[in-house]
């Protein structure tokens, strides 16, 4: 069963440490994220404020405010304390009705009701940010795929300037080319590690994915050592 399966894995990730979850209604597990979530809260006595959930819109059509709602209602949660727009396109690379600034204008609307401690964005181009600069809010972060085979040094130096964070997404298959297997080598951690700390030493906050414990606490220790030139 798939959901008991997720269950196990979103608490295997808590009791290992990771205090951060990130979710998605394109990913449709959120009613067994959020039991594993509420479950292992309950076990481990540990406050809700103490973990770090991130959530995404995907359908901006149906209102950034309206899924929200329907996702907190879904996992058991009072708030998201990150809250994204998860893409600026349907899955076939075809336009939303609803344009990137007013689903924008929307997330800034639902920052006002507390349901979401903060806003961001997920997969926008640097024309997309571009379309909402002058609002009164800015994304707090954006996250996107990135990789040193696909580092997108142009989006990320846009972002600095403008203060939002780049987290990235952490793609299981990415390249696995010669440098990453000596860099792995010289260091002697795992190619996983090393497109973690990559990730981390490049200024990206890394986000990753894994069902199996051994491989959980291996990511979490990537913060002694450092890759070099």
């Amino acid at each position: 069963d798939k959901s008991k399966e997720l269950i196990l894995s979103v608490q295997a990730a808590l009791d290992t440490g990771f205090r951060h979850i990130d979710d998605a209604e394109m990913y449709r597990n959120e009613v067994a994220c959020g039991q594993a979530i509420r479950e292992w809260l309950s076990r481990s006595g540990t406050k809700r404020e103490d973990l770090f959930i991130t959530n995404k819109v995907y359908e901006v059509d149906r209102g950034c405010g309206a899924v929200c709602e329907e996702l907190l209602e879904k996992t058991g949660l009072e708030y998201f304390d990150l809250f994204l727009i998860h893409s600026v396109c349907t899955r076939d690379g075809k336009p939303f009705k609803t344009s990137p600034r007013e689903a924008w204008e929307q997330m800034m609307a639902l920052a006002k009701t507390g349901k979401v401690k903060s806003i961001g964005v997920s997969n926008w181009r640097i024309a997309d940010l571009e379309s909402i600069k002058d609002l009164k809010i800015q994304p707090s972060c954006n996250q996107v795929e990135a990789h040193p085979c696909l580092q997108q040094v142009g989006l990320l130096q846009y972002c600095r300037k403008r203060d939002i964070l780049v987290t990235r997404n952490f793609i299981a298959g990415s390249p696995v080319e010669a440098p990453l297997l000596a860099a792995a080598e010289r260091t002697g951690h795992t190619v996983g590690q090393v497109l973690l700390r990559w990730a981390y030493q490049t200024g990206r906050v890394p986000l990753t994915t894994s069902s199996k414990p051994e491989r959980m606490k291996e990511y979490l220790a990537i913060f002694g050592f450092e890759l070099t030139p």
